[in-house]
């Protein structure tokens, strides 16, 4: 798994690895903040995003 996010200026992108299990924690997090009417911390919403890679990149 990864998440992308802009790094400093002019190093293009960053790309940080996480699992599966983070991701799906990030998601219900989202889903219990969106139902207490609280707000989402911005990096949990972007952990939420990610994308698994695909298995040649692991």
């Amino acid at each position: 798994m990864s998440v992308t996010q802009p790094a400093a200026a002019g190093s293009g992108r960053r790309i940080v690895k996480v699992s599966r299990l983070t991701i799906a924690e990030a998601k219900l997090r989202m889903t219990l903040d969106r139902r207490l009417g609280r707000k989402t911390h911005p990096v949990v919403a972007k952990i939420a995003a990610a994308k698994p890679l695909p298995p040649a990149a692991r």
